[in-house]
């Protein structure tokens, strides 16, 4: 219906304030992707509000004009304003949009909204039949894997059950980043309900282009506090066993993490990485970035690994990037004898198997040293 309002000549560009970016969509197959695209995006409309819209008829001796204001917060479109020329025939030759658009954090704050109050429904818009939930639990080493929507809404139905208290539910950490130049959006998250069991938990969230979770992390330390206080160890494991730039780059990060080699673990990064650390012990977080960042993140780390004899990783979970999709990499390990009583980090990786984001939750106190 929208593409009766164009003609072969039209042309719309479409900037958004938030990141920078532009885009030019001419004719009408165009004008076509540029609606497809944004009606996709615009996955909820209860805010949807345009206070202002101002016509000016076309005439002998000028074009026709609409100028118009609209926003849909709900779906990222914080502001929104679009300049449209018409011609005497009333079709749009040129349409300019300015857009201040933020899909991930659109998709967390309902992500976040659905979690506290425990909508499996609401939660389950926030996801595909591409996406992936990954729960390891520190305490008895099981790793479960939920796939697609029914494995999405199997997740959440269990977890909702399982967190019957709320009343101490806290998140001190939660960092949104929108997908950019170099890697697709991302949250990254720390959060506790003791009283439900969940001494601890962190998750990774990756987005999709469509701001839909396609990877999601989970570590937790669980136990259910309505029982006997029993745990019954699982200990699953997973190593890698593909091949491509992402599972080579992985090899020589974990290379170079055995041997302590900072100059061989540098070649995984670039100068747009950013690795945060955040230590579940004390409430420390620390972010490095670019290249001598991550160089003083891997000094101190190898430094602090002074006892490497019970080094583990049982979980290596490798995805290779795509040309629509970030490669990832989700590790668990320990190294009690240093302090790291547990440990996760889940790492996104470009399509030349370079480590863009890096978010490592541990668990470490320092050993006394004799």
């Amino acid at each position: 219906m929208i593409m009766a309002d164009y003609v072969e000549e039209s042309e719309i560009t479409v900037y958004n304030d938030a990141d920078g970016s532009s885009t030019t969509y001419s004719g009408l197959s165009g004008v076509r992707t540029c609606f497809e695209g944004l009606f996709a995006s615009l996955w909820d409309t209860s805010d949807l509000s345009a206070p202002i819209v101002h016509v000016e008829e076309a005439t002998a001796d000028k074009a026709g004009q609409v100028f118009l204001i609209w926003a849909a917060p709900a779906s990222g479109y914080q502001t929104a304003t679009d300049t449209f020329l018409f011609d005497q025939a009333g079709k749009i030759t040129r349409q300019h949009v300015v857009v201040h658009y933020l899909p991930v954090q659109a998709s967390w704050d309902n992500h976040f909204a659905a979690f506290g109050g425990q909508d499996v429904e609401r939660i389950l818009r926030d996801y595909s039949e591409d996406s992936v939930i990954t729960v390891y639990n520190q305490l008895t080493g099981s790793n479960t894997v939920f796939s697609g929507l029914d494995g999405v809404r199997e997740c959440f139905v269990g977890l909702f059950a399982s967190l019957y208290d709320l009343g101490d539910l806290a998140a001190p950490v939660v960092t949104v980043k929108e997908a950019s130049a170099h890697e697709p959006g991302s949250v990254f998250l720390v959060w506790n309900a003791a009283a439900s069991g969940y001494s601890e938990a962190t998750d990774t969230f990756i987005f999709d282009s469509s701001a839909k979770i396609l990877w999601q992390n989970v570590a937790v330390s669980y136990v259910d506090p309505r029982g006997d206080g029993s745990i019954t160890r699982v200990d699953n494991t997973e190593a890698p066993s593909g091949s491509g730039p992402v599972h080579d780059g992985w090899s020589n990060h974990f290379a170079a993490f055995g041997g302590q080699d900072v100059d061989m673990i540098m070649a995984d990064y670039v100068e747009e990485s950013e690795i945060t650390v955040y230590n579940d012990a004390d409430g420390s977080s620390t972010t490095y970035s670019g290249l001598d960042g991550v160089r003083e993140c891997f000094v101190g780390l190898f430094a602090s690994l002074f006892d490497t004899s019970d080094l583990s990783a049982p979980i290596v979970h490798v995805d290779e990037a795509t040309t629509d999709k970030a490669g990832q990499v989700f590790l668990v390990w320990a190294a009690p004898a240093s302090g790291y009583r547990t440990a996760t980090d889940t790492f996104l990786f470009n399509q030349a198997g370079k480590i863009t984001r890096q978010h490592v939750v541990v668990h470490y106190e320092a050993p006394e040293q004799e």
